[in-house]
């Protein structure tokens, strides 16, 4: 047989080399060990479209996440957001991380016999009438050979094959090529409470762009009115988080889109920061680093001589007795500081105080790399333009906010 080995959901795309491969290797390390390490506790499932299906324009979709927390006590912070996709005719419902750092779509098959599979949704080929095996350049398999993929997520394995089927995001649907797992590790897989994962990441970090769903889908089906799709992350019970196809969703941010280019064609929704702030006065620390803006991470990374030089200068006490009396901490994108208050990095429960930092560290050319996980995602609607490759940043409209707290979000630095 065939066999088609990486480090990283499969292949890491053209242009990226070696190096390449370690990057996103050590990044897909980290991604594993934040869900490790926060766990998924409950979950409840939730679904909603926009607009109606009888207009000629364009569908405009929304589909709201589930949140998990890792404890009720205290001030909480949701630590993984997903919802559901329908794979195959009839639908096979799934539920999914909707996850800009990874490309792929990859969910369980009715092949896998591991335990983390069984306790999952399982893909079943034979139920669907739209569904094809297929190769991995997307050749429909032709005799008893197949080719095969073995992808290492740092703490764990997973072993596929290549499918072909039609995948539906509320009504958005559109025939796409997707990874079936037929063998899971259970550590750490079998913990989940959702059943796979579906990359919004650019086609490069996809097996190809018939496996990337914001390629064929977002951007290629002609199916949106725009080629856009939007972030919303809640920290509370009171509101619900969605993620929408075609639609900027103006009503969930304050004031205009503050829009930032992506700057490497590495896969990432990848842009340049020119540097963090404290109180909106640079820190002089990473001037011209880059910043991946991650919905699949739980935490803020960064480089570790930067995470360090940040933690000894905040200096939070573990018992939260410095805690009202913490700065704001920026990120100098596009010109414009976009500040995370102390409520967003520190988590505060029990009178415990613990920071939402972890290192990690990405060689050159692609590093010194941040990553801005969901702390700063719950604070910022994110915007994410596929056709003109960029990112729009705005300040959340989160239940009990307030223009006047917005306006002290998206600020310019200054001088100390």
């Amino acid at each position: 047989r065939a066999s088609v080995e990486a480090q990283r959901e499969g292949s890491l795309g053209p242009g990226l080399s070696a190096q390449g491969n370690y990057i996103l290797q050590r990044l897909m390390e980290l991604r594993s060990i934040l869900f490790l390490f926060w766990g998924c506790a409950a979950f409840r499932s939730a679904f909603s479209t926009l607009g109606e299906s009888c207009h000629r324009e364009p569908a405009a979709v929304s589909t709201n996440l589930v949140r998990v927390a890792r404890s009720p006590r205290g001030q909480r912070h949701k630590l993984s957001y997903f919802g559901e996709v329908q794979i195959g005719t009839p639908p096979q419902k799934f539920l999914v991380v909707f996850d800009t750092g990874s490309g792929n779509l990859i969910v369980p098959t009715k092949q896998c016999e591991s335990a983390a599979c069984r306790h999952h949704k399982q893909y079943v080929l034979g139920d669907s009438s739209t569904g094809k095996d297929i190769n991995r350049n997307e050749a429909e398999v032709n005799g008893s050979s197949r080719d095969t993929l073995q992808v290492s997520f740092g703490t764990g394995d997973v072993e596929g094959v290549f499918y072909h089927d039609q995948v539906c995001v509320g009504t958005l649907c559109h025939d796409m090529s997707f990874i079936g797992a037929t063998a899971e590790s259970d550590n750490p897989f079998d913990e989940f409470k959702f059943d796979g994962i579906l990359g919004l990441s650019l086609h490069e970090m996809a097996e190809g762009v018939g496996y990337s769903f914001v390629e064929s889908v977002v951007l290629g089906s002609n199916a949106l009115k725009h080629p856009v799709f939007s972030v919303f992350l809640s920290d509370n019970d009171a509101e619900s988080s969605s993620v929408s196809f075609g639609s900027e969703e103006s009503h969930l941010h304050y004031g205009a889109l503050h829009w930032v280019n992506i700057s490497r064609n590495s896969g990432y929704w990848q842009v340049e920061t020119g540097g963090i702030t404290l109180d909106d006065v640079p820190m002089g620390l990473c001037d011209e680093c880059q910043v991946a803006v991650d919905t699949g991470t739980s935490m803020l990374a960064g480089p570790s001589a930067i995470m360090d030089n940040l933690t000894v200068t905040l200096n939070v006490d573990p018992s939260c007795q410095n805690y009202n009396d913490l700065p704001k901490v920026g990120f100098l994108l596009g010109g414009k500081v976009l500040n995370l208050g102390k409520e967003d990095y520190v988590s505060r429960e029990d009178q415990f105080c613990t920071m939402a930092f972890m290192s990690i560290d990405i060689p050159p050319p692609q590093g010194p790399l941040f990553i801005l996980g969901d702390p700063f995602l719950r604070k910022f609607h994110s915007v994410y333009d596929v056709k003109n490759l960029r990112v729009g940043f705005a300040p959340a409209k989160h239940k009990g906010g307030s223009l006047q707290q917005a306006v002290n979000l998206l600020t310019y630095a200054r001088n100390a």
